[in-house]
């Protein structure tokens, strides 16, 4: 694991990010665990906010009625 700063720099090295550009990062084990229904949001001042909701995709869907689980919970 590396910090962003060390990340950006790394990055840079190779490629030139311009304004929009985005570079995902992901989570420190163990990942955050989510369900179908909540919310993450992002919000920068000056900038704007990004909300994302989770909903349940076919894949869980599909295990949740194999198990005999509800599959809209």
């Amino acid at each position: 694991m590396r910090s962003i700063r060390s990340l950006l720099a790394d990055v840079t090295e190779f490629m030139t990010l311009s304004p929009g550009d985005i570079l995902a990062v992901g989570a420190a084990a163990p990942a955050p665990r989510v369900r179908a229904g909540q919310q993450a949001r992002i919000e920068i001042d000056g900038i704007g906010r990004l909300e994302s909701p989770f909903v349940q995709g076919p894949r869980e869907a599909r295990s949740r009625r194999l198990r005999g689980g509800n599959p809209r919970r």
